[in-house]
Formats: C-alpha cells, sequence, structure tokens
C-alpha cells in the first residue's frame, strides 16, 4: 500500500454517497447508484476519486454502465476519465458488447463483474453498497520523462474472471492535479458467462 495514500472520505451527489476507506492493503470504493449522468460522473471524479491513483480504477465500471445505458453521456465520461488512447479502445471494445444482446460475445453485465461479491454463479449480482476493490500491483510506478508525468500500476479485484486481478494503468502528467486512466483492457475482457439473469444496477 501506498503510505502516503489519505484520499479517504465521502461525498453525496444528487443523493447518490460516494465513499473510499482503507482495508488492509486494499482501498475500496463504494457508491449506492451509478452516476445519473455524466455531470454527475465528472464532479465525482474531480472533488473525490481522480485525486489519488487509487480511487480512480473505480470510476471504470461507472463509466462503462453509463456508457450502455445511454452511449452520448458515456462517451463524455470516458473522455474525462481516460486518455486519448484509452478511451479510443474501451469505447471501440464495449460498444460491441454491449450493442448486439442477442450475440453471446453481447455482455451487458460486464461493469457489475467488476464490484465485489458479483459472479457468474449468482448473475452478476455486486453487494450494496456497490465497491470496487483496488490494489497496487507488483509493478513499480514508473516516471516518464517523454510524456511528463508517471505511470501508476493498479488492479481490480474481482470475480468474474479467472484471474481476479484486473490491471489497470494509471498516469498523471506532473503539472496536473487528477489522474487518469491510460490502459486498462483487462476490465473490460470477455469475462465468466452468466448463469442466470442479470439484474441491473441502481
Amino acid at each position: 500500500m501506498n503510505q502516503g495514500f489519505n484520499n479517504q472520505g465521502s461525498i453525496t451527489v444528487n443523493g447518490h454517497v460516494y465513499t473510499v476507506s482503507k482495508s488492509g492493503e486494499s482501498v475500496l470504493v463504494s457508491f449506492t447508484n451509478i452516476p445519473s449522468d455524466a455531470k454527475e460522473f465528472e464532479q465525482v471524479y474531480r472533488e473525490l476519486l481522480g485525486r489519488n491513483e487509487y480511487t480512480v480504477p473505480a470510476l471504470i465500471p461507472m463509466a462503462m454502465e453509463i456508457y450502455a445505458r445511454n452511449q452520448q453521456e458515456g462517451e463524455k465520461c470516458i473522455t474525462v476519465l481516460c486518455t486519448f488512447t484509452a478511451k479510443a479502445e474501451m469505447i471501440r471494445i464495449i460498444k460491441d458488447k454491449f450493442s448486439h444482446p442477442d450475440d453471446p460475445y453481447c455482455q451487458r453485465y460486464l461493469p457489475a463483474a467488476l464490484l465485489q461479491g458479483a459472479s457468474n454463479k449468482n448473475a452478476y449480482t455486486p453487494n450494496t453498497p456497490y465497491t470496487v476493490c483496488i490494489e497496487h500491483s507488483v509493478n513499480k510506478d514508473q516516471e516518464t520523462e517523454m510524456y511528463n508525468g508517471t505511470y501508476y500500476f493498479l488492479q481490480i479485484i474481482a470475480d468474474g474472471w479467472d484471474t481476479h486481478q484486473r490491471g489497470v494503468q494509471v498516469f498523471r502528467s506532473f503539472d496536473k492535479e487528477l489522474f487518469q486512466v491510460f490502459s486498462c483492457p483487462a476490465t473490460y475482457t470477455q469475462c465468466k458467462p452468466i448463469r442466470g439473469t442479470w439484474p441491473g444496477l441502481a
């Protein structure tokens, strides 16, 4: 755990509560609801979750779920959250996964697979409040003079895949306060097929 992590706290936006806490080597980001729209998402990003490398990955399932509900709003969220390259790759993949419900490749429940308590055996029904568990990976942070910033290597711990650690690479420029997702293909790669009917997220 990064000993400098001090981003614990909570905010309420539109009646939705977002909370950051620590549990051993893990950072837990809990939220009562998926953000209503891109405006709420950006407020949560700027005021709480975008301010530390450990908390940025929790915004990934939120952005994916918003995109699945409304592509225009979701693209705004992904633009805020991700670097340009990460944005293009994420949208290209999840657009296919959410657009063809009769295709076995389509996994509308994919955002829920990143939440604690959700697995294919319980139809990807997460615990409430929804919680994302984030840990630092074994890779060390890397400064890059070429891109004037630092890369951070995190992982979301989730049960939707055989490998529970879903890698996320985060980046922050030296001259900026907020962090962005630089790469996260492991979070939207094909998860285990669902058993039963997905109940959806609030």
